[in-house]
């Protein structure tokens, strides 16, 4: 069974960095998990130290950023929102590296029913709500629900991404 060696439920970008450099300096393979199932067994590599995203912060549950020219929100209201305005979207929603399509959905349904609003919003992810809404339907390409032809891969949504380079530089 191919198990890791170690885990760790980073809480931060920080976080994860050192547990890069850590791996580095001992020789160690990575394996991240989201969700917890990799058709390629990304998430679970043999004799790796596992990252755990599942305590990342749950951006989304924060609310949806709605974006035009005089009042966009911070955080998003930089290079997120002039790009979502530059495509034709008015709005933006954050998501975490360990949350799930579902957490996603919900987030944006309680957003358009939170009060009344002229404008409702739609999330496109993936199909099964314990898939990571901000990893593995991301590398896999955003194949979801059926909505590709209409709105484009999950992958092409992305506005703007934090990570950690292998090298542990964030």
């Amino acid at each position: 069974m191919a198990l890791p060696a170690f885990m760790s439920f980073p809480q931060t970008a920080k976080d994860v960095a050192e547990v890069v450099k850590f791996a580095n300096k001992y020789g160690k393979k990575i394996s991240i998990k989201n969700s917890g199932h990799s058709y390629t067994q990304g998430s679970n590599s043999a004799d790796s130290i596992n990252i755990n995203l599942r305590n990342f912060p749950q951006y989304s549950f924060e609310e949806v950023y709605e974006c035009n020219e005089d009042t966009a929100q911070e955080p998003l209201s930089g290079p997120p929102c002039k790009l979502a305005l530059a495509r034709g979207k008015t709005a933006v929603a954050r998501i975490g590296g360990g949350q799930g399509n579902d957490d996603m959905y919900r987030s944006v349904i309680d957003y358009n029913y939170m009060q009344p609003r002229d404008k409702r919003y739609f999330a496109l992810g993936g199909s099964e709500g314990m898939i990571g809404g901000g990893g593995g339907f991301f590398q896999g390409g955003g194949l979801g629900i059926g909505e590709e032809r209409l709105y484009g891969n999950g992958a092409d949504q992305v506005l703007e991404i934090e990570m950690v380079l292998p090298d542990g530089k964030h």
